[in-house]
């Protein structure tokens, strides 16, 4: 045992899969100019974090996860020691900032506790303490976001900062898409500007809620113009891509924007699926070798063999259900198994063992009813927006976890993109219930008083009137003095 992990230590370095390995391949790829820019950018970091500004630093670890699997090679390694620096950062930044975690992340922590107490079991002890490392650094981050999500500005901020990283996104993407245009290209899945089409699709299904939400959010008509210009651009480039994992959990992570009484802000999603489909038909028509290998991939039932990946991977587990093997262990696994487990759960349950998905599990289900009770209780359309946001995301990174590693992987968007999501969920479910419980505020109403045998009643032109909570409240000028009758 000891022998091959010996061996896997060794491969992981030559194959750049450790943090090490990453380091020596960027200061080898990269050149010279590139190597002083990022030591220069890590001086900024430093500066940023010993400033405690760790909405920039979120933004930019945001950044660093989308660029993962890019086409340029020095470009993929650098944002890949990027985002371990920036968790890093922002986990030293949590005791400054210290708050008490809230259900949905108190979960999360457990599920890292108990992988981390499987690491005396792993076969690949290099990656286990590197990504015992990394979501322990993770779960820090929450610790200091969480304190840093106090008010629904704050909120809105970091929401914000995932749409800018959309923009980035969608940017290059609709840029790479043109490639499509031409008849000799196409006939497979489209890669985008990364190597790995299913990375590519993944980020762009995580972002694409995003973009929906600054098209709906009641904000100048200009960035609503512009976000619904962007989302209508990813969603065209992910059907384009022809990888239904990233598409549909993105397509899916859009309905509970989408899913409203407002009559205008249904008429916004409305008008951005119609567009969205009206382009995608036109566009069709440039390149058909394309719209015909999208067509076979969309409407066929196949699961390209995962059914099997499965049962095989579920047997395997079976033999040992209780105890993990430590984070990172599931390469391993998935090297046994020849063809991976293509299953984000699968890989969880492997390292840290049934207790271990049970806590991971009951983390996400934690934060999606504290959205889904946000919903039920806000009383302001913009908490509402954020909920329905939250509640997306949550289910557009579960949805990925079902046939890819998803949140199993500890710098990936999806698990950065769900931690920040169990913080915003449950902070957003004490606004809600603020909101529910105070007092609505209605314009003043003036009130006449007469004197009637027994009592004090109002005039006939006194009323209540209709909060714009939805609620009745009264509020009563200064009385006027009373005449004997």
């Amino acid at each position: 045992m000891l022998t091959q992990s010996l061996l896997f230590a060794v491969k992981g370095i030559k194959a750049n899969t450790t943090a090490f390995g990453r380091v020596t391949h960027f200061l080898e790829t990269a050149e010279p100019l590139i190597v002083m820019a990022g030591v220069a950018f890590l001086v900024v970091l430093l500066v940023l974090a010993l400033m405690g500004r760790r909405l920039e630093l979120t933004f930019l670890m945001l950044m660093a996860c989308s660029m993962s699997a890019v086409a340029i090679v020095w470009l993929d390694t650098g944002s890949t020691v990027a985002r371990f620096i920036l968790i890093g950062l922002l986990a030293v930044n949590a005791p400054r900032f210290l708050a008490v975690p809230k259900v949905p992340l108190a979960f999360f922590w457990l599920y890292v506790i108990i992988g981390a107490s499987m690491t005396i079991f792993s076969p690949v002890i290099t990656w286990t303490v590197q990504w015992a490392a990394l979501l322990t650094g993770v779960g820090l981050v929450g610790i200091a976001l969480t304190d840093y999500a106090r008010d629904r500005k704050a909120i809105t901020r970091l929401c914000i900062a995932f749409l800018l990283v959309a923009a980035v996104w969608g940017s290059v993407g609709s840029v790479t898409v043109g490639k499509l245009a031409k008849e000799d290209e196409g006939g497979q899945r489209f890669t985008g500007h990364t190597s790995n089409p299913g990375t590519f699709t993944q980020t762009g299904g995580i972002l694409l809620p995003f973009a929906v939400w600054g098209a709906m959010r009641p904000w100048a008509k200009k960035w609503r113009f512009l976000c619904g210009m962007l989302a209508i651009g990813m969603a065209i480039v992910l059907i384009a891509s022809a990888q239904r994992t990233g598409t549909f959990a993105g397509a899916i992570g859009c309905i509970p924007l989408l899913a409203r009484r407002d009559a205008r802000q249904l008429l916004v999603g409305l008008l951005v699926v119609g567009t969205v489909a009206l382009l995608a038909y036109q566009l069709s028509s440039l390149n058909q070798r394309h719209t015909a290998f999208i067509l076979k991939r969309y409407l066929d039932d196949d699961s390209s063999g995962r059914t099997t990946i499965w049962a095989n991977a579920i047997e395997k587990l079976m033999q040992n259900p209780i105890l993990g093997k430590g984070f990172g262990a599931n390469k391993y696994f998935r090297r046994q198994l020849e063809h991976g487990t293509h299953n984000g759960y699968l890989s969880i349950w492997y390292d840290t063992g049934i207790l271990g998905l049970l806590a991971f599990l009951a983390a996400n289900a934690a934060a999606a009813w504290c959205a889904f009770t946000a919903i039920l209780n806000a009383r302001d359309v913009e908490t509402s927006n954020l909920a329905r946001l939250v509640l997306g995301v949550l289910i557009c990174v579960g949805l990925c976890g079902a046939t890819t590693q998803g949140a199993a992987s500890p710098s990936d968007l999806s698990t950065c993109a769900l931690l920040i999501m169990l913080v915003l969920s449950a902070q957003i479910a004490v606004i809600a219930r603020d909101e529910r419980l105070r007092p609505a505020v209605s314009p003043v109403v003036p009130w006449a008083y007469r004197r009637y045998p027994g009592a004090l009643q109002p005039a006939a032109r006194g009323a209540y009137f209709p909060a714009p909570a939805g609620r009745y409240a009264v509020m009563r000028a200064p009385r006027p003095p009373l005449r004997s009758s």
